[in-house]
């Protein structure tokens, strides 16, 4: 498969923590409630209205209720035929609304026109709780996002993201579509629960974010164990199938009006338990430091911070030595963004290095070397130690 040169940047704030995430090649997955777009990541799952799907939906849960204490149910088939009918013409409500509390909501205004209400309303609300739960099951994939741009001049990236041109922002190459993590620090699995584990592969692909004014709407009915909605008059089996061969989607959807981003985003899936959610500390991975090939500074980023961010790299490309196997190394590049007299911004090469990093003092040295690193050149050492150029693509 032949992949596109590609160049990423991620912008930072000039802070002791972006230094500390400089120095040790840290990246920090953040959750969706730690997006600045509150929609970011949102699956859109509605359930449709079909009186048929709330009535097997209500029945496996009260089936389920009956298990556990032994045969024993206070709500019956009359119950469940009223809230099963009134659910069919109260949706379609989405899975969000549902795991936030909206379907005990129902539940309770359901009950409350009922004559006998204040006997069976305590045990409605606690049926509504384990309908709840059981759907939490079935809940859509969760996603945790590293976010890049594959633009170094916008205003407003500058503005967001580079602490109002005060920051800087970190240059990545990509290698086969992909950033590897550290092999000396890599992560195989993180752990859901005591038992559930998800994998973590060793070279996380970039996925590009799509923009579109309209949400594309899923049906919940797809998320459900297939033997609950066989048959169903809402639900098209090869839509399933469809459906999850896509079922990422979702996760590189936004709104457009965050299109000037040009976002791509490292994506690490966090299971499909809407209970159980990763640690900070689990959503924190070390990349590997050869991908780093540049920094551009912003145009208002004072000269002790630019001399910090310098004084990190140098420690870190001059004691990196490439080990437990393939390993690749690039020229690396500074440079400057600055304001120009026609309102854009400029961002221009200042200091030029070499795959030895040693600096290209001469004119022509560094036009031949920043050639190199535009076109992807890099030096390959193997397992045995040998030593290939190579263009990464």
């Amino acid at each position: 498969m032949t992949y596109t040169i590609m160049l990423l940047y991620r912008y930072r704030s000039s802070t002791e923590l972006s230094f500390k995430e400089l120095l040790y090649n840290e990246l920090y997955f953040a959750s969706q409630d730690e997006l600045n777009d509150p929609f970011d990541g949102e699956s859109f799952y509605h359930f449709p209205s079909d009186k048929e799907l709330w009535m097997r939906l209500l029945n496996e849960v009260n089936n389920r209720i009956k298990e556990m204490f032994w045969g024993d149910s206070e709500i019956n088939e009359y119950y469940i035929e009223i809230l099963a009918t009134a659910l069919s013409i109260r949706t379609p409500i989405t899975y969000g609304e549902i795991m936030a509390g909206r379907l005990i909501s129902i539940f309770d205004n359901i009950v409350s026109e009922l004559e006998n209400h204040n006997a069976v309303s305590e045990d409605v609300a606690y049926f509504a709780k384990e309908v709840q739960r059981y759907l939490s099951y079935s809940s859509p994939k969760l996603g945790y996002f590293v976010s890049f741009s594959s633009k170094n001049n916008d205003h407003l990236m500058w503005g967001h993201y580079g602490a109002q041109h005060f920051g800087y922002s970190l240059i990545f190459r990509t290698i086969d579509g992909t950033l590897k993590q550290d092999p000396s620090n890599c992560i195989n699995s993180v752990g859901i629960t005591e038992t559930y584990r998800i994998s973590v592969p060793s070279s996380i692909p970039f996925s590009k974010v799509n923009y579109s004014e309209n949400i594309d709407f899923h049906n919940a009915c797809w998320l459900l164990p297939r033997e609950l909605v066989n048959n169903l008059t809402c639900v098209d089996l090869n839509e399933i199938k469809n459906h999850w061969d896509k079922s990422d989607s979702f996760l590189c959807s936004k709104h457009r009006s965050w299109e000037y981003e040009q976002e791509y985003r490292l994506i690490l899936n966090g299971g499909s338990l809407s209970s159980e959610r990763l640690s900070p500390l689990q959503r924190l991975l070390h990349y590997d430091f050869s991908q780093l090939v540049g920094v551009v500074f912003g145009s208002k980023m004072s000269d002790s911070h630019k001399m910090r961010v310098k004084e990190i790299i140098k420690y870190k490309k001059e004691s990196f030595l490439p080990q437990n196997g393939p390993r690749h190394v690039f020229p690396f590049v500074f440079f400057q963004a600055r304001r120009s007299f026609n309102r854009e911004i400029d961002v221009t090469p200042e200091e030029v290095f070499d795959c030895n990093f040693k600096i290209q003092l001469t004119t022509e040295d560094s036009k031949r070397c920043l050639k190199q690193w535009e076109d992807g050149y890099a030096l390959r050492f193997d397992a045995n130690g040998g030593c290939t150029p190579v263009i990464v693509i």
